[in-house]
């Protein structure tokens, strides 16, 4: 996807610089409020 591959790892890193990084698993209320509107 991105060329330089050094450069998004260091981007990242500047990103996440003294950040907390939450990996949430499971449903998302968001999507799933957004499915029901298109199908109503």
């Amino acid at each position: 996807m991105f060329e330089n591959t050094a450069l998004v790892a260091a981007q990242v890193d500047r990103l996440t610089f003294k950040s907390y990084v939450l990996d949430m698993n499971g449903d998302s209320y968001r999507l799933e409020q957004t499915l029901k509107a298109q199908h109503s």
